[in-house]
């Protein structure tokens, strides 16, 4: 009684248009009867509107990362320690190994980036219920001598591994903002993936990443392609990143 009551719906995509879609009572109930909700991505109010949620309840507020666990060293410096070779292309991809993170389509489209004629390494870090098969796919695909499975790995060794790399890349087929794409751009580096969730949110121009619906292993691979032939602004990608750590989101 009197109780002020705060919603926050983090969820992937997919997840919430299906939720919103089965127009459930309890559901509706719920967020309409919510003094305040918080959603991470633009695209959550609009559905949150369809099913007769007032607007003034609705407040965005985006993921973010830690600005304090980005590293001070220089990309060199890091790679030097993490014992990449500096003149070597590195993708770097982040993500909890599950049907819906879509590693078959990235290590699809990373095959077929090599079989082009590109050099590049691609680091994957997680863990997860298909880690198996990711291993059997590369290892059918002939792909073990330039794709590294690092596991899980602690945050702050997350962005060493993102400040080492030339590009972090995510393909999966839902999200709600991933707090990988916050990261990567945190470290100065331009994010390549799907356009799900709050991604387009954030990925406002190709100066910060390229992106493209998931699912398509060649559309990735063009995006690898044109990813790898660009000159990218680190320092404006750092700077735009600047307002997504949690320090300046708390503010």
């Amino acid at each position: 009684m009197g109780v002020k009551s705060l919603l926050s719906i983090e969820e992937n995509d997919y997840w919430f248009e299906c939720l919103i879609q089965q127009r459930s009572s309890i559901s509706i109930d719920c967020w309409q009867g919510a003094d305040r909700i918080i959603v991470v991505n633009r695209c959550y109010q609009a559905m949150l509107e369809s099913v007769g949620v007032d607007a003034k309840k609705i407040k965005y507020i985006t993921n973010g990362f830690d600005g304090n666990l980005v590293p001070k060293e220089s990309k060199a410096s890091v790679r030097k320690r993490l014992g990449l070779g500096l003149d070597e292309f590195v993708f770097v991809n982040t993500s909890f190994i599950e049907p819906k993170k879509d590693h078959r389509t990235l290590i699809e489209a990373f095959g077929l980036l090599l079989a082009a004629g590109r050099k590049a390494k691609l680091i994957i870090i997680g863990n997860g219920p298909l880690m198996n098969e990711v291993v059997a796919q590369i290892k059918k695909a002939g792909l073990s001598h330039s794709i590294r499975l690092l596991g899980s790995q602690p945050p702050k060794a997350v962005l060493e591994w993102n400040t080492a790399s030339d590009i972090c890349i995510n393909f999966s087929k839902a999200e709600g903002n991933p707090t990988v794409m916050f990261e990567a751009l945190g470290c100065g580096r331009p994010y390549v993936g799907s356009n799900v969730g709050g991604v387009a949110d954030v990925i406002v121009d190709d100066s910060l990443g390229l992106i493209a619906p998931h699912g398509n292993a060649k559309a990735l691979c063009d995006l690898m392609h044109s990813a790898m032939g660009r000159i990218w602004d680190e320092d404006r990608i750092r700077s735009f990143a600047s307002q997504y750590t949690w320090d300046a989101i708390a503010d």
